[in-house]
C-alpha cells in the first residue's frame, strides 16, 4: 500500500524496517537497551556489506570507511555499517568458518557524515546516500557478526528475540520487502493506465484506447500476471513463516525459492509497468507523470543487486532436485 502511493516511500519504509529488525532480533542486550528501551526507540538505516574497516581493540572496535545506500536516512536515528575486521597488526581476523569476519556496527546518525549525493533517475526520494564513518570507537555490544543474518541456517541459530520468523531473517524481510515494493508500484501503474485510456484517442484506433481489443487483451494479461505473482509471493512466505513458527529451520530449497519468488515478482512487475508506460504514450514521459515515475522507480528497484539474474541460476539446483 505504501509503495502504491509512492515507490520511494515504500522503499524507505522497507529499508528502515529491515535495519531496525536486524538490531532488535540479533543484537546484544546492550544494543537493545541502547536502541529500543529508551524514551525514543531507534530507527535504523544502512547496509552491512563489509566495505569498511574495523580494528579490534580492547572493549570493541575502531571502525571507519565509506558506505553506500543509506536508504531511509532521513528517518533514521542510527546507522548500520559493514566492516572487514583486522587486528592491531593489520592481519585479517577470520570467522568460525575460516572466512574474513563481516562485522556489523551500529552508530548514532549524528556521528556519520551523510553525503547527500543520491542523484538518480528513480526512487529519488529514498535518501539512499553514501555515508562516511571517520575512525571512531564502537563498543563490542553495539556490533554483531553480520554473516549470521543471511547464510542458510545461521540466522536460525543466532536470533535472540522476537518472532520465530527471524529464523529466516534475510530470506523473509529482505526478499519480501523488495518484492512488496515493486508489487505496489505495479499496482499503481495498472490503476493509472486504466483511468488514462478511458478517454484517450490515438491515431489508428476507431475509438478510445480502452475499447481497443489489443489494449484489452494486453491489460487482461498483465493484470492476471499481477495477481498470480502476488498470490505466489504471499503463499510462499506465509508457509515459510508458519514453518519458522513451528521451530523448523528453512531448508536449502526454501532458501532458493526466496530468490526464485522474489526475482520472478520483480520480472513480472517490470513487465507490467513497462506495458502500462507504453500504452500511456506521451503522458508517460511528460512530467509530472505518475506512470513515468512508476517506470523509473521499478527500473531502479529491479537493478538492485539482490535481483541480479545470477540469483535465479544459483537458486535452480535445489528447486530442480525437488522435482526428481
Amino acid at each position: 500500500e505504501i509503495a502504491y502511493a509512492d515507490g520511494s516511500t515504500g522503499w524507505t519504509y522497507f529499508c528502515n524496517i529491515t535495519g531496525t529488525a536486524a538490531a532488535m532480533a540479533f543484537g546484544t542486550e546492550e544494543m537493545v537497551d541502547t536502541l529500543f528501551r529508551g524514551s525514543e526507540p531507534a530507527v535504523l538505516c544502512g547496509t552491512f556489506a563489509p566495505i569498511g574497516r574495523a580494528v579490534k581493540v580492547e572493549g570493541g572496535y575502531r571502525v571507519s570507511g565509506r558506505q553506500q545506500y543509506a536508504s531511509g536516512s532521513a528517518n533514521a536515528t542510527w546507522v548500520g555499517s559493514g566492516h572487514t575486521v583486522y587486528d592491531e597488526t593489520g592481519a585479517t581476523i577470520l570467522g568460525p568458518e575460516g572466512r574474513p569476519l563481516n562485522l556489523a556496527a551500529f552508530l548514532p546518525k549524528d556521528s556519520v557524515k551523510i553525503a547527500g549525493n543520491w542523484n538518480v533517475m528513480g526512487l529519488v526520494g529514498s535518501g539512499s546516500y553514501d555515508y562516511e564513518i571517520t575512525e571512531q570507537f564502537v563498543p563490542e555490544g553495539m556490533t554483531m557478526d553480520a554473516t549470521k543474518l543471511g547464510a542458510p541456517g545461521t540466522a536460525a541459530n543466532s536470533y535472540q528475540r522476537g518472532s520465530p520468523i527471524f529464523r529466516a531473517f534475510t530470506l523473509e524481510l529482505a526478499h519480501i520487502g523488495h518484492a512488496a515494493v515493486v508489487l505496489g508500484i505495479a499496482r499503481r501503474a495498472l490503476h493509472e493506465i486504466a483511468g488514462l485510456v478511458s478517454g484517450k484517442v490515438r491515431p489508428g484506433y476507431s475509438g478510445p484506447v480502452s475499447q481497443s481489443e489489443l489494449f484489452r487483451h494486453q491489460f487482461g494479461m498483465i493484470e492476471a500476471s499481477y495477481w498470480s505473482a502476488r498470490g505466489r509471493l504471499i503463499d510462499f512466505f506465509s508457509s515459510l513463516e508458519a514453518e519458522c513458527a513451528e521451530g523448523r529451520t528453512p531448508s536449502a530449497e526454501q532458501y532458493a525459492r526466496c530468490f526464485q519468488v522474489a526475482l520472478h515478482t520483480h520480472h513480472v512487475a517490470k513487465e507490467i509497468v513497462s506495458t502500462c508506460f507504453q500504452w500511456a504514450g506521451s503522458a508517460g514521459f511528460r512530467n509530472p507523470s505518475t506512470i513515468g515515475r512508476c517506470m523509473r522507480d521499478v527500473l531502479v528497484a529491479c537493478n538492485h543487486v539482490i535481483n541480479d539474474p545470477i540469483g535465479m541460476q544459483n537458486a535452480a539446483p535445489p528447486i530442480l532436485a525437488s522435482w526428481h
